[in-house]
């Protein structure tokens, strides 16, 4: 599930609560709505999303404080160059002028400053796509430097989507036609599980029917 992190179903009896968003793989569900949709758990997972996006990378501040100081000297620069250039050199106004605008176009961090909020959001929202949530830049910047990851209690990282990868028939059967009689009896079912035997089996027979059960 995108919130729990589970790769398989959950059982809901009577009196259990769902979250919002949840997907009903079998069967049909009757929920009563307990909270305002702003106070879901999804809710709160696209705030944190936009409160990560608001948070400014140790790059980004340092861009800001340093565009905070180098626009002043720009402009001191450009002015200087159009009002002593032609003093000093007994050059043309309108050129010493075009000069320091010419200046001021190259010399521009706006490309610096816009940049890198943009990167730092772009990342952040690709990592949601994919399942992972960044608390803000701060930490995005900081995962170049993990060297350890500690996960759940079952250690593992997955898609939420079982494959078959081997199977072992008991007795004497042969492995095909174990996989035959249990692709039979779960082709029609929407477990995640019996899909991975249906698929697993097309794999190995993409030209084979199943028995009809």
């Amino acid at each position: 599930a995108p919130i729990t992190g589970e790769s398989l179903p959950v059982d809901k009896q009577i009196g259990d609560s769902l979250y919002a968003g949840s997907i009903v793989t079998d069967g049909v569900v009757e929920a009563v709505v307990t909270a305002a949709a702003g106070e879901s758990t999804l809710a709160r997972i696209a705030a944190a999303i936009q409160d990560a996006q608001s948070q400014r990378a140790p790059t980004q501040r340092f861009v800001d404080q340093f565009a905070h100081y180098y626009t002043p000297a720009v402009m001191v620069v450009a002015i200087a160059l159009a009002v002593f250039g032609p003093l000093i050199t007994g050059g043309a106004w309108s050129e010493w002028l075009y000069q320091s605008l010419v200046l001021l176009v190259i010399a521009c961090p706006c490309a610096l400053v816009i940049s890198t909020p943009v990167t730092v959001v772009s990342g952040l929202a690709a990592a949601a796509k994919h399942g992972i949530l960044i608390k803000g830049g701060v930490y995005l910047e900081g995962g170049r430097l993990l060297k350890v990851v500690a996960l759940d209690k079952t250690g593992t990282l997955t898609q939420g989507k079982p494959v078959l990868t081997d199977a072992i028939p008991f007795g004497d059967m042969p492995i095909e036609t174990a996989l035959l009689m249990a692709a039979s009896l779960d082709e029609h079912s929407t477990h995640p599980v019996a899909k991975a035997l249906v698929n697993g089996w097309k794999t190995r027979q993409p030209n084979a029917n199943t028995l009809p059960v």
